[in-house]
Parts: structure tokens; C-alpha cells; sequence
């Protein structure tokens, strides 16, 4: 699975965020440090992201069509190895 590294600005760019993303079929996954929450969760988003950036891991089919729409909310960036 690709993963991507995500920042908000804002509590909007959250919510609407996690609006976006409960539109979608498949699940996404958010990382900081050791902790990772359900990116469809606007608690679990909020309570993680006071930090700069987080790792995001989307599954699904339509995953590609997702993270389009998602560039337009929050600086999203592919993590290269």
C-alpha cells in the first residue's frame, strides 16, 4: 500500500477531511509517532494532529480517485523508500 505524508492547517481542512474520506468506501489509516487512528474519526483526527505531519495509508480500489479530491483539503505528499 502507498503511503503518504499529511498536513492540516486548520480545523476545517479536518473536517473536511474526515467528510471526504466517510464518503469513501475503503479504510484510511493516520499515523503520529506510535499512535494511528481511523482517518473517518474526526476524534481520532483531532487528537493527533497537533503535530506537523502525519503518515496516511488509504486501502481500497477507488483509493487513487480519493487522494485527488484529499490534494484539494490537505498538503498531501507521496512517501517515497
Amino acid at each position: 500500500m502507498p503511503r503518504y505524508s499529511i498536513g492540516f492547517h486548520n480545523t476545517k481542512e479536518m473536517l473536511d477531511f474526515v467528510n471526504l474520506a466517510n464518503r469513501f468506501e475503503g479504510e484510511i489509516d493516520l499515523k503520529s509517532g506510535v499512535q494511528v487512528v481511523d482517518g473517518k474519526s474526526l476524534m481520532g483526527v483531532l487528537a493527533i494532529a497537533e503535530r506537523d505531519r502525519m503518515e496516511m495509508t488509504i486501502y481500497g480500489e477507488d483509493s487513487q480517485a480519493l487522494l485527488g479530491e484529499m490534494k484539494n483539503i490537505a498538503d498531501v505528499k507521496e512517501i517515497r523508500f
